[in-house]
């Protein structure tokens, strides 16, 4: 005949360890809803997407008025190259 206190053992050990399951499960619920319920990272996401916005406008910019900047660059540099360098003596 098998020892009773072994079988209750053995049953108390199996609720136990149920329970210790419960219990893990009711923690990982709860970190899931505090983690659903914390919105302090939505800042961070809305300066990441103005950043992108602004960097998105100034090439948007840069792009069309390039050309300009250009045309411009170049007419500098064919001026400065036409005049002569140096002191001239009074």
């Amino acid at each position: 005949m098998p020892n009773r206190n072994a079988l209750s053992k053995g049953k108390g050990r199996i609720r136990s360890e149920q329970a210790t399951r419960k219990d893990c499960d009711m923690k990982l619920l709860n970190l899931f809803k505090a983690f659903k319920n914390d919105d302090s990272g939505a800042v961070t996401v809305d300066w990441v997407v103005l950043t992108a916005a602004i960097v998105g406008l100034g090439m948007v910019v840069m792009v069309s008025v390039g050309g300009g900047i250009t045309g411009l660059g170049d007419s500098i540099v064919t001026d400065l190259n036409s005049r002569q360098s140096g002191y001239e003596n009074q």
